[in-house]
């Protein structure tokens, strides 16, 4: 549920950069757990709504959209200083993402296979 809200909020940022932030800032900050936010942020919504916030004209709606990525960058979201530079490329920073997706579905797989051939001493039958 909490996805497609994001979602929504993600498409209506341009239009409503304010309300958008501070609706996704409730939902981020209200005790959701680390993974949820993961999830949240992979997509790539929470990063639409701070840039729109960001390029808006409103100088205290920017200051609040810049406490909110180093507030995610403090919870460990690093991907989020990168959200806070001028010239950020929403499209170049998905890339990115899925470059790192596959790799890590790549380093899974290796170490699944790994995992299977690794040797142990029950194994050789030894006991100690």
């Amino acid at each position: 549920m909490d996805y497609q809200i994001v979602g929504t909020l993600g498409a209506l940022s341009k239009d409503f950069p304010a309300e958008t932030l501070r609706c996704v800032r409730l939902i981020v900050v209200m005790g959701m757990d680390m993974m949820k936010v993961h999830a949240l942020t992979y997509r790539g919504d929470v990063q639409r709504i701070i840039r729109a916030a960001l390029s808006s004209g409103d100088e205290q709606l920017q200051k609040y959209a810049t406490a909110f990525a180093n507030e995610l960058v403090a919870r460990g979201f690093s991907g989020f200083r990168d959200v806070l530079n001028s010239d950020y490329d929403q499209a170049e920073s998905e890339d990115g993402r899925q470059r790192r997706a596959e790799r890590a579905g790549v380093a899974a797989g290796l170490r699944h296979r790994a995992h299977r051939f690794s040797w142990t001493p029950a194994a050789e039958g030894v006991v100690r």
